[in-house]
């Protein structure tokens, strides 16, 4: 399952997030489980977040998904992550601390 704000898809509703996310492991839709294993394209795109947490079933974190996030002072960070898109962390803070667990 991919995390996305297209309209349509599962995470439409989250068009403005602040504050801390903490991305979940496991999504439920249409009484079936899932695991969270890519965050797509603008997902998290020019949101207030101050920090994120990537759970480790993430494997993709797809273009421009925290770009222009000018908020964001830390991000969590699984190995589990094998691809970083570009522009996934476009117009972020430079200084900001990508914790590995």
């Amino acid at each position: 399952m991919q995390l996305t704000k297209e309209p349509g898809s599962d995470w439409s509703g989250y068009s403005q997030l602040s504050g801390s996310v903490e991305i979940p492991a496991l999504c439920d839709l249409q009484r079936k489980t899932f695991s969270v294993t890519s965050i797509g394209y603008g997902a998290f795109s020019n949101m207030d977040i101050t920090s994120v947490v990537i759970p480790n079933t993430v494997k993709v974190i797809g273009e421009s998904a925290f770009s222009s996030c000018t908020s964001l002072e830390s991000v969590t960070m699984p190995d589990s992550v094998e691809q970083i898109d570009r522009w996934a962390f476009y117009s972020v803070p430079a200084e900001i601390p990508i914790l590995k667990i």
